[in-house]
């Protein structure tokens, strides 16, 4: 999945006769690619190309770190399904026009309405502090790891160093008794 940090974006399907049609523009707050990642209405393929429109800085989230996001906000899992079948053309309509729409992006509908920009936006900040957590945690783990290496290392020239007392002491006593013999 991808959220729009800055720039804009146009999505673009195939139609049946082999034309390319750009349906949607999206910008700065929106994202795309959650329709396959969450499944909706059972679509779990790419319902249409994404093109940038000049530069745009794009955030991407794993299918791994969406889900593990969405355990911790239900309530976003349900904004971004939400989103997903509007997209699809399936929020609200009548069965008909549902199972007409059900071929997976075949008839992506044309939106512009962002997801809740400062749900989203808290949702963007949440998954940061998350990240900058779970990097915390492994340098954390690495520093943890350092100090014990540390001691290790301490130990062993500690044991090191009174190896070579000993071995000082022993050749001083066995040179000592070369000389009175």
């Amino acid at each position: 999945m991808f959220i729009i940090n800055h720039g804009k974006v146009e999505c673009i399907i195939n139609l049946p006769n082999g034309e390319r049609k750009v349906v949607a523009e999206l910008v700065a707050g929106q994202s795309f690619g959650e329709i396959a990642l969450l499944g909706v209405e059972g679509c779990s393929r790419r319902t249409a190309d994404v093109r940038s429109i000049g530069y745009s800085e794009l955030l991407s989230l794993s299918k791994k770190d969406l889900t593990q996001a969405l355990e911790d906000y239900p309530e976003a899992r349900d904004q971004l399904e939400a989103e997903g079948r509007k997209r699809l053309g399936k929020g609200g309509k009548s069965k008909e026009k549902n199972a007409k729409a059900s071929e997976c992006g075949e008839t992506l509908s044309r939106t512009n309405s962002p997801l809740d920009t400062v749900a989203l936006s808290s949702l963007i900040q949440d998954l940061r502090s998350f990240d900058s957590l779970r990097y915390k945690d492994k340098l954390d783990e690495l520093e943890r790891e350092r100090d014990r290496l540390q001691l290790e290392l301490d130990q062993k020239t500690s044991d090191l160093n009174e190896a070579k007392r000993l071995i000082y002491e022993i050749t001083k006593n066995t040179r000592s008794r070369l000389r009175t013999n």
